[in-house]
């Protein structure tokens, strides 16, 4: 498995290849609401096993109210999928949160629907996967060291496929 290091640049170009690819999506099925998924995974390591695993849990579930239009798992910067859905943004946003929040590894799961939020729904930001506080602003203080966060997502995951015997 790829476990390249990837660059400040490749991380950015993957944000702006999203951005476009979204972009496209909204031509090609303006009636409906889209989604761009892939994992929050913090630091150099974008791709390994376990991530493509959490990365393949998430998009089972996802699948349920969404149709998956193109998947992208070979991305330096990790698993990405682009889905499209005929609930509106609103309730396809809900229908992600309640995955995000519900699911073993929803903490690792990076649902983005375009025009919805959870702001925009009255709702707090999500919880730091180490302490209760808000994990953006973790992330935007450094309050934990990437070693702690990385081990933590691990045990996530190890934990997951030992319960569903796919260790």
């Amino acid at each position: 498995m790829n476990t390249h290091k990837v660059s400040l640049e490749e991380i950015l170009d993957a944000r702006e290849f999203r951005s476009e690819r979204i972009k496209q999506l909204t031509t090609e099925y303006p009636n409906h609401s889209h989604i761009s998924f892939k994992l929050n995974i913090p630091g150099p390591i974008k791709n390994n096993d376990d991530y493509h695993y959490a990365f393949n849990a998430g998009i089972k579930e996802v699948i349920d109210v969404a149709k998956v239009i193109y998947n992208l798992d070979t991305l330096k910067t990790g698993p990405e999928a682009f889905l499209i859905s005929n609930l509106s943004p609103e309730d396809l946003k809900l229908a992600m949160i309640e995955i995000e929040d519900k699911h073993p590894l929803g903490r690792l799961f990076d649902l983005d629907v375009y025009g919805s939020d959870r702001s925009m729904l009255g709702m707090a930001g999500r919880k730091c996967l180490i302490c209760d506080n808000l994990a953006h602003a973790c992330g935007r203080s450094r309050t934990h060291d990437l070693d702690e966060i990385i081990a933590k997502i691990d045990m996530m995951i190890k934990t997951y496929r030992e319960v569903n015997n796919e260790d």
